[in-house]
């Protein structure tokens, strides 16, 4: 088993649900996170005043699935990019997972 995790705007979740879902996944979940460091961080204005909040929104996708899924889904995100590169950079980070629980 394979723990992979992709980092995305937030904007973007649909597309990038949308090309792994022809693959066969065991458990997928999504987080909304904050990214510090990034030299683009969000700005707000407030009552004409603009505002730096320092950090960046972004989306968490965990993926836990076999390893033989692994060039299927460097595949469909390279093709998502692709097609669509406004969505870049996706960062993604694989793990391999050395035993699995389930507790019901």
């Amino acid at each position: 088993m394979v723990k992979i995790e992709i980092i995305i705007n937030g904007d973007h979740i649909d597309d990038v649900l949308k090309s792994v879902s022809n693959l066969e996944i065991n458990m997928l979940n999504f987080f909304e996170i904050s990214s510090i460091g990034n030299p683009l961080d969000q700005t707000t204005v407030y009552r004409g005043v603009s505002h730096s909040k320092g950090y960046t929104s972004k989306i968490k996708i965990e993926i836990l699935t076999s390893k033989e899924k692994i060039s299927d889904l460097k595949t469909a995100l390279s093709e998502l990019v692709k097609n669509a590169p406004q969505l870049s950079p996706i960062e993604v980070f694989f793990t391999d997972i050395v035993e699995f629980s389930q507790f019901s």
